[in-house]
């Protein structure tokens, strides 16, 4: 049966293995950094700073392995902590391996930059490689102050750098420009624009209206006349543009 200690160990030890491979396209980050964002040379040079700390992490969990403590209910809460933090990372780890994957190898067609695009548009999560990358950190950094003494002060201070580099990153992929959706309608039938969720105001055209909430008066049918028509002058005995001028 396995233990709150065997499972946290498994998530560090998975975790850890990503990184390892994200480490690995350090190099291919470099060489086509040109067509890339910033934030690709910086999360390359965020590599190594995370593998180091989680070897550490890796160290300190075969001390308490081989010290019995793995065994202590007392800690129980501690390892759940690593288990929960480092598990929520595991995805965001593999989608920036997927992410690199995808975009360093060289394509005649495609420009780096388009690739990224192009393999951040299939995610259903935001695929931004600093965004990605702070979720590993800030995994690490929550199991920092852990009494487990995963990590020791350096890696504290190290850890806490990176965070604030990546934060200020500026975003790699633009944000897609917002719109705006009209809808005209010619037919003698009724027309449904809205069935999802929000207000619909509608609330002109002589056709039957139908919505949520509106910002006037609902009219089913033909609104009515707004005001009583003014009914035409009698005639006079001059017309024309000239009775206007003067003498």
């Amino acid at each position: 049966m396995a233990t709150i200690f065997s499972e946290a160990y498994k998530a560090v030890n998975r975790i850890l293995r990503t990184v390892k491979n994200l480490l690995d396209q350090q190099e291919n980050i470099e060489k086509a950094s040109k067509g890339l964002p910033k934030a690709f040379a910086c999360i390359a040079n965020m590599f190594p700073v995370a593998k180091s700390i989680l070897d550490g992490v890796v160290r300190r969990f075969e001390e308490l392995k081989n010290s019995g403590d793995s065994k202590s209910p007392a800690n129980d809460k501690e390892y759940d902590l690593v288990k929960v933090r480092f598990e929520e990372a595991i995805p965001a780890a593999d989608l920036l391996l997927d992410i690199l994957e995808a975009v360093l190898p060289e394509d005649g067609d495609r420009s780096a930059a388009q690739r990224y695009k192009d393999a951040a548009s299939q995610s259903e999560r935001d695929a931004a490689v600093e965004k990605l990358m702070l979720v590993v950190l800030k995994a690490l950094n929550a199991v920092a102050g852990s009494s487990l003494q995963l990590l020791g002060e350096k890696e504290k201070e190290e850890l806490q750098a990176a965070i604030t580099v990546v934060e200020k990153l500026p975003p790699s992929l633009a944000a897609e420009p917002t719109g705006t959706v009209s809808f005209n309608h010619h037919g003698s039938g009724i027309m449904n624009n809205h069935t999802g969720y929000g207000d619909v105001y509608v609330h002109s055209g002589q056709a039957p209206q139908m919505g949520g909430r509106f910002n006037a008066p609902i009219y089913i049918g033909t609104p009515p006349p707004t005001s009583t028509p003014t009914p035409p002058l009698p005639p006079t005995k001059k017309s024309g543009w000239r009775n206007s001028l003067p003498g």
